[in-house]
């Protein structure tokens, strides 16, 4: 939501789930997937949150899928990694 104050200064506040926190090696992967992407004409209008919609259809269809187990494991192995689970400041 957006508060305009009489002065012209405008606010942003949050009303729906928090901004999920990214780990810079994530965000890092998700600009070098735009910028493998975009190196075509075709699709030099995608922004990053393009990438990261389609990563996350991709990753909801294959959960559907009998790739399941194997996803999950990768997410559980993703989870156990104590040096890759580290945020940024």
């Amino acid at each position: 939501m957006e508060v305009c104050a009489p002065d012209g200064a405008v606010r942003e506040y949050a009303l729906g789930p928090h901004t999920p926190r990214m780990r810079p090696q994530d965000v890092e992967l998700m600009h070098k997937l735009w910028l493998n992407i975009t190196a075509d004409p075709k699709f030099a209008g995608a922004h990053h949150y393009h990438i990261v919609a389609l990563a996350l259809e991709e990753l909801q269809r294959e959960l559907g899928t009998e790739e399941r187990a194997q996803l999950l494991q990768k997410l559980q192995d993703e989870m156990a990694a104590p040096s890759r689970n580290e945020l940024g400041p």
